[in-house]
């Protein structure tokens, strides 16, 4: 756990993590968290980790991540504390507890929350000359899912697995950080019939099945995600990400549920800014 936020947080990231935590001095932080197997994972974890989300942070992305990463770890801290709190009258959300509890679900969530920062761009870098004639689609958006399902039908076999991935990511991200527009976004036959015809003859059935009911952008992702998923890992050759992409397939709606808590909790006042969507 720790070796892999080490490869993504940088040098100042894991200083004012730290510092704010008080595990290490900043600038011995990098040191400590290489030496200490958990020590990131307990620090994020901290009660005193909240208050990197309660100020806005300099250092670009690499801080925005950091802040992810506090936010689904106190999220997983708080459903842990609703558990063992719970009275005997009281329900406990076991299958969300079960996910919020598991190292490899919070690093998922992490990755997957990450990867829909906004790209930063040097200032004056003109995107035309790098051959991008135009912004890429907001996530959540119907122009996003067109762009997704046409990238499917270009890529090779090869590529497949990966443009599979992201439209399955594109539908979590979706219904749980940001599902009020996907909900009121109608889906027509002519996106149905251009999904269909990217997805491989077993699954076009279950599309004939389940296409009457979908009326929405979130009808499709709610029903379809799972299947993208298991679509991509049976698609790839690397294990450990096909275990990986199999259990968001199998565990798509506590995920979800997950991400609509971390929103609705730590991230509740940065999300919209921070990924960029109208929520």
């Amino acid at each position: 756990m720790s070796a892999d936020y080490l490869e993504q947080l940088d040098v100042s990231a894991l200083g004012l993590l730290a510092e704010s935590t008080g595990v290490a001095a900043r600038d011995d932080a990098a040191r400590f968290f290489s030496e200490q197997p958990n020590g990131i994972r307990l620090a994020l974890g901290s009660p005193d980790a909240v208050q990197l989300l309660d100020r806005t942070l300099p250092g670009g992305q690499a801080h925005r991540l950091l802040q992810i990463a506090v936010a689904v770890h106190r999220t997983a801290e708080d459903i842990f504390a609703a558990g063992w709190t719970a009275r005997d009258q009281s329900p406990v959300d076991l299958p969300l507890l079960r996910f919020a509890g598991q190292g490899s679900y919070q690093k998922l969530m992490v990755e997957l929350l990450g990867s829909f920062l906004p790209l930063e761009v040097p200032y004056g870098l003109d995107l035309t000359q790098l051959g991008d004639s135009r912004a890429p689609a907001r996530p959540g958006s119907i122009s996003r899912l067109h762009d997704l399902i046409d990238l499917i039908g270009r890529v090779g076999e090869t590529e497949r697995a990966g443009a599979l991935r992201l439209l399955a990511d594109e539908a979590l991200f979706t219904a749980g950080v940001c599902p009020a527009p996907a909900a009121h976004h109608h889906i027509g036959e002519d996106e149905l019939g251009a999904i269909e015809q990217v997805l491989p003859g077993a699954v076009r059935g279950l599309m004939e099945e389940l296409g009457p009911s979908i009326k929405t952008q979130l009808d499709l992702y709610l029903r379809f995600g799972p299947v993208w998923y298991r679509m991509a890992a049976q698609d790839l050759i690397h294990l450990t990400m096909r275990s990986s992409l199999s259990d968001l397939a199998r565990e798509f709606s506590n995920a979800r549920r997950f991400l609509v808590r971390i929103v609705q909790g730590p991230l509740s006042s940065l999300h919209a800014e921070m990924f960029a969507v109208p929520c």
